[in-house]
């Protein structure tokens, strides 16, 4: 899959097939052994293999240029796939519990970042037309707003840059999403969307391939679709902004497929 990802080749063609058939019986073998009783001792290697396997969806990016990305592109069963399938990683993460103190990822894991119960100051790093349109104040909760576990934890990351020692807290957004907010963006409901656009510019900073070609391409499609919806209203439009000069700038660092 990296070697799709750096080197779009005269035989990209013949390594998709292979990566279509190593995928499919390693995604089938990881299944099987999940079937089974798990040793103490497979733990920290069942984990690994679900990180791999939410990495290797999530870098799976089909398309090649915004237009024929998700969410410009006709309805399909498998749209947000990889997302689907990193969220899936929370019966491994319960199975396996990788915090756990003998665990090699315990240090990592642990960083990963929790919905806030409530809204608090650090709500303030978002744009202040967020906290209407999602409503984030005193009466929000994760349990009657489908957006406040998305936005709190966006809020909490927006004012790191995403890199190797951050990873783990931005990945939080996307490791084990509220069923609501996963069914929203399905929905293709446009608040969702907004957060999932903002997400992708703050992680293109990202040293992780795995995350930038679908950062790059999905992210452009996500502002394009929303400004269709948006349509005349000035205060939705601004809040495009920023992702779009993320990305725009990417263009010119060499990202020659975004629009912008």
């Amino acid at each position: 899959m990296y070697d799709i990802h750096a080197n779009r080749s005269n035989k990209l063609k013949e390594k998709k097939a292979a990566l279509a058939f190593h995928f499919y019986h390693g995604v089938s073998l990881f299944n099987a052994k999940l079937s089974k009783a798990v040793e103490p001792s497979e733990k920290d290697a069942l984990w690994c293999a679900a990180a791999l396997t939410g990495q290797a969806a999530f870098a799976d990016v089909k398309a090649e240029i915004p237009a024929e990305a998700w969410p410009l592109m006709s309805r399909s069963p498998a749209d947000l796939d990889w997302l689907k399938m990193t969220g899936g990683k929370k019966a491994v993460y319960d199975l396996t519990n990788p915090t756990r103190p003998r665990s090699i990822f315990n240090a990592s894991c642990n960083g990963f970042i929790e919905p806030s119960p409530v809204v608090s100051d650090e709500i303030l790093s978002l744009p202040p037309k967020f906290i209407e349109l999602y409503n984030l104040n005193e009466r929000s909760t994760p349990e009657n707003n489908p957006y406040h576990g998305a936005a709190t934890v966006l809020a909490k990351v927006m004012p790191l840059e995403c890199n190797r020692t951050t990873i783990t807290k931005f990945l939080s957004f996307v490791g084990f999403p509220d069923t609501r907010f996963l069914r929203l963006l399905e929905q293709r409901d446009s608040r969702a969307m907004l957060l999932l656009a903002y997400w992708y510019a703050k992680t293109l900073t990202s040293e992780q391939w795995w995350i930038w070609r679908r950062a790059t391409i999905e992210g452009p499609a996500l502002c394009i679709f929303l400004e269709g919806v948006f349509g005349d209203n000035p205060e939705l439009l601004e809040l495009l902004d920023f992702p779009k000069a993320i990305f725009a700038a990417a263009a010119v660092n060499g990202c020659s497929n975004s629009p912008f």
